[in-house]
């Protein structure tokens, strides 16, 4: 498969899973009509002649932990730092009914805070896992050699066109516990050169070898 780097970033063209999941998932009518409307989310009420009021931090954080939907709490965290959400994350989001909102909002909370400390300090300490550990976050660098044989962990990032490979996740929810409002799993992966992470799926847990 041809492969491309986006700075530090290798990319692969994607295939027809990826492409499949970007253009053909299906959104609920409210979620794609406040999609298509801001991207922001926030900044659309003008409540001065100066024009749309630019979000805080403690807007963003209280429209997160109020949302009704996790499509509706991963619309809001695109207003934290540091983060660039896939299309294909936002369709995750959306078809999930994760029952713990108040828990995924902390999660991404964190993973843009990972975010800031590695755009101004270029690491998060010696030990990432240990980082995430210290703030009650359930970090897994790697997927398994057969899970990637098998699956492959590519995202479709529409702004280049091409896949980018993420591994290292999130986890909500562990065990042989399979109910979908019970687990949840954030896959991503940090660009030295966008500075920013890169978040390729907000959703369901993933079809892996032990499945």
């Amino acid at each position: 498969m041809p492969r491309k780097r986006k700075g530090d970033v290798e990319t692969t063209r994607p295939g027809p899973m990826a492409k499949a999941i970007d253009k053909g998932a299906s959104l609920s009518p409210e979620f794609a009509h406040t999609l298509g409307r801001s991207a922001k989310g926030i900044s659309n009420e003008d409540d001065s002649s100066n024009g749309p009021r630019e979000a805080s931090a403690g807007d963003v954080v209280g429209l997160m932990r109020s949302a009704k939907s996790v499509g509706e709490l991963v619309l809001q965290a695109v207003n934290l730092p540091r983060l660039r959400f896939f299309d294909c994350a936002f369709f995750a989001a959306n078809r999930s009914n994760y029952r713990s909102k108040k828990r995924l909002a902390e999660y991404l909370e964190i993973l843009s805070e990972y975010g800031c400390l590695q755009a101004e300090h270029g690491r998060v300490g010696k030990d990432i896992t240990g980082w995430f550990h210290e703030r009650g976050v359930d970090y897994v660098p790697h997927e398994s050699e057969e899970t990637m044989r098998r699956y492959g962990r590519d995202f479709y990032d529409s702004e280049t066109g091409f896949s980018v490979t993420m591994e290292e996740h999130l986890r909500l929810g562990a065990g042989g516990n399979r109910d979908e409002q019970d687990i949840f799993r954030i896959h991503f992966r940090w660009s030295h050169a966008e500075k920013l992470v890169l978040v390729g799926h907000v959703g369901r847990h993933l079809p892996n070898a032990s499945s």
